[in-house]
């Protein structure tokens, strides 16, 4: 399977006015707060802004804009991720509110993760961004080019990355579904899978959570997805219709432990 990539947003201006692609309805105010919201397995929408920006919003997020979006600084809230094309206005600076961190628009595509209990990620596909913990002066924030990835924990300094591939970020935005797991934890990897099929994890040993996965996974099933897994850890999944199971391990035959990291991790 070739490489593939999840959570993305690229950052736009502009106002959701409703849950699929349209414009705001004629004379419609610029300072109304408004909500767009992906509620269904897998779902992903377009939503074309007042300002000529999209944002591409991927599973189980929300954008919302602040009220008196446009008049001034055109500020907006995001939970989960979305694919952002921005409108540049020196003007009016375009700003996101993600996860305690303020994000701002420096040039025009830039993309941003903000998913519960996983480190803050922005990636620069054009353009440049700011990103610092809000509160943080202006000085001090982050600044981000072009193939520039940083990861900003709850505390501490932004930790980038340099000269990657940030394409492989907006993969999910695509027709198929298209993920990749980077020595992530299998508590994100459960989450992650549930946002994209409709299954439900149940896992009894809480060490198994902590094991990570290093491994793509483009346009396939769930079955598929879970041989994979069993495989890439040495563990046996079994689904039940919508539940998932870990049992046994495959080799072991014992009560799963923690384990050196698969591909490289802890």
């Amino acid at each position: 399977m070739r490489a593939a990539a999840v959570g993305f947003v690229l950052v736009t201006a502009g106002v959701v006015w409703s849950r699929s692609t349209g414009s705001p309805p004629d004379g419609a105010p610029s300072a109304v707060s408004n909500v767009f919201a992906t509620t269904k397995v897998a779902e992903r929408s377009l939503v074309r802004l007042p300002d000529g920006s999209e944002v591409h919003l991927g599973p189980a997020s929300s954008l919302r804009t602040v009220a008196g979006f446009g008049n001034g600084a055109r500020e907006v809230e995001l939970s989960g991720e979305a694919v952002f094309r921005v409108q540049h206005d020196a003007a009016r600076p375009f700003r996101i509110r993600a996860a305690g961190a303020v994000i701002e628009d420096l040039g025009t595509v830039f993309v941003v993760r903000a998913v519960m209990q996983e480190p803050l990620r922005v990636a620069v596909s054009e353009g440049s961004v700011s990103v610092g913990r809000a509160g943080t002066p202006a000085g001090r924030a982050t600044v981000l080019n072009p193939r520039d990835v940083a990861f900003l924990s709850d505390t501490g300094d932004a930790i980038v990355q340099r000269d990657v591939d940030v394409d492989r970020y907006s993969a999910w935005a695509r027709e198929r579904v298209e993920l990749i797991f980077d020595n992530m934890p299998l508590r994100s990897v459960f989450a992650e899978l549930e946002r994209w099929y409709d299954v439900k994890f149940e896992v009894t040993d809480p060490a198994v959570l902590s094991r990570t996965l290093n491994a793509p996974v483009a346009g396939v099933s769930i079955d598929e997805v879970l041989q994979v897994m069993n495989t890439a850890l040495e563990l046996r999944f079994e689904r039940d219709g919508r539940v998932v199971r870990l049992a046994v391990p495959v080799r072991t035959g014992m009560t799963p432990q923690s384990a050196p990291q698969v591909g490289g991790g802890a």
